[in-house]
């Protein structure tokens, strides 16, 4: 009879993330707070304390009888909580589905003091919140690299919004419909199209693997919203840039929107190796005008791949480097004509306005462990 009056708050998504004691104490006051006003508005005596479960008391224990509902009601309450273990529900989805607006809540709507709102809100916030990959491998109950490696496999098959976890926060639409697909309760998440503003690209970048050895070949996609000029970089550990993409092998770097480009694709001619343990930085930078980003230049006579060099340092003078290479390309072009020579290249293009610029700008960390540390 006790069990079956019994059911759970979880905070063990929250334990996982590793928040801090003190973080934890906040939102175990408020899961309690949320049950006492619970309780006050079905008329009952709010206990006087919370049972936890546990030695980290990550689970808190909830008798409905205590808040004058049966059983039965509390499951209807919280029949969609995104929980695969029966009985358990995040405590900070229970405040975001309890303070929800009016009609969101399905007739259960509550009505709560200004000061157990204003402690509630927090808790539920924690749940409304965008989803990084931290935050995803805590709710799945996995590692970040087992996360990680989960969200690599999806992407590799065409799963956009794994490949943007990966190095960036999605919303939390996007990951519930991503973690029902990696539990297996879903075919495939719907890809919803982000909003961006019009002067930019929605751009994603994803390495093929989640973890890497020197020595490894590595295979880098891009996914772009829109038709742009892609030019893909990478930063050592030293950091140090070199453009992977264009090269002399492909220089054509116009990409179709919503296709899956890779860098070097099956025929590219060419094969990118990773040399070194540590962590190196894909940027990519996706442009609907200009060929290059601000202050890169090609000599494919001199560089097979362009090399930038301390990344720090080229962000800082871009400005200066683009000037030089737009006033080194206008001197080419009136000497070729003072010798009439035909067909002279044309004047560098005049730069387009910053109100004008339309690109899309995205990163992804690419990991390298020594050759000597075993798998786990």
């Amino acid at each position: 009879a006790e069990a079956a009056d019994t059911r759970f708050l979880s905070l063990v998504h929250l334990w996982n993330a590793c928040e801090p004691d003190g973080r934890l104490e906040v939102a175990r006051t408020a899961a309690s707070a949320l049950l006492a006003a619970i309780a006050r508005n079905r008329g009952a005596a709010p206990s006087s304390g919370i049972e936890t479960l546990g030695d980290e008391s990550a689970l808190l224990v909830v008798r409905p009888s205590a808040l004058a509902m049966t059983a039965d009601e509390w499951d209807r309450l919280t029949a969609s909580a995104p929980s695969s273990i029966p009985d358990i529900v995040p405590a900070d989805w229970l405040a975001a589905r309890i303070l929800a607006p009016s009609g969101d809540a399905s007739g259960d709507a509550m009505k709560f003091d200004g000061a157990v709102q204003q402690q509630l809100e927090p808790l539920a916030r924690s749940w409304t919140q965008d989803v990084d990959l931290t935050r995803a491998a805590a709710e799945h109950g996995a590692s970040e690299r087992e996360m990680a490696e989960a969200l690599t496999a999806n992407a590799n098959t065409g799963d956009v919004q794994a490949a943007r976890l990966l190095n960036a926060a999605v919303t939390r639409g996007q990951w519930d419909a991503l973690n029902r697909v990696l539990d297996g309760t879903a075919a495939s998440a719907p890809q919803d199209k982000q909003n961006v503003p019009e002067n930019e690209i929605d751009v994603v970048v994803w390495p093929d693997r989640a973890v890497y050895r020197p020595r490894d070949l590595i295979s880098v996609s891009v996914v772009v919203s829109e038709a742009c000029h892609l030019t893909l970089i990478d930063v050592d550990r030293d950091g140090k840039a070199i453009v992977l993409f264009p090269n002399e092998l492909q220089q054509d770097n116009l990409i179709a929107p919503g296709v899956t480009f890779a860098v070097p694709g099956a025929t590219a001619g060419y094969q990118l190796r990773l040399e070194r343990a540590g962590e190196e930085t894909l940027v990519a930078i996706c442009q609907r005008h200009d060929l290059t980003p601000e202050g890169i230049a090609y000599d494919y006579e001199k560089q097979r791949f362009r090399i930038l060099g301390d990344w720090r340092t080229f962000l800082r003078t871009a400005a200066d480097h683009e000037k030089e290479i737009r006033a080194a390309a206008n001197a080419e072009t009136n000497r070729r004509r003072r010798r009439g020579r035909s067909a002279p290249k044309p004047e560098a293009p005049a730069a387009v306005a910053p109100a004008d610029v339309v690109e899309g700008r995205a990163a992804a960390t690419v990991i390298i462990e020594p050759a000597n540390v075993a798998n786990p």
